[in-house]
């Protein structure tokens, strides 16, 4: 990726990644899931409809957070990588 704030460019490529099933949940990710009730389907509508708000690179991936709603309508986020595949980070 040339240009990690291009969030358009980003986005485009979280949402194909993701419809093309190349997506790994991280365990972290996971038990977060499971504490905070939340399930593939509110990942799935935060990705599909929600916006980057943020980027970083803790190590050597970029790491983009996307702000939207789960199913039910409640704010949440989600953190994801770009690895060739989408990595799941964690949801909050």
């Amino acid at each position: 990726m040339s240009d990690p704030t291009n969030y358009k460019w980003a986005h485009q490529r979280i949402k194909k990644l993701w419809s093309d099933g190349k997506t790994e949940i991280r365990p972290h990710a996971q038990l977060r899931m499971s504490q905070r009730e939340i399930d593939i389907l509110d990942i799935q509508n935060v990705i599909c409809y929600g916006r980057i708000v943020e980027h970083s690179k803790p190590l050597h991936l970029w790491r983009y957070a996307i702000l939207g709603k789960a199913v039910d309508g409640s704010g949440m986020k989600v953190v994801v990588e770009i690895n060739g595949s989408l990595i799941i980070v964690t949801v909050i």
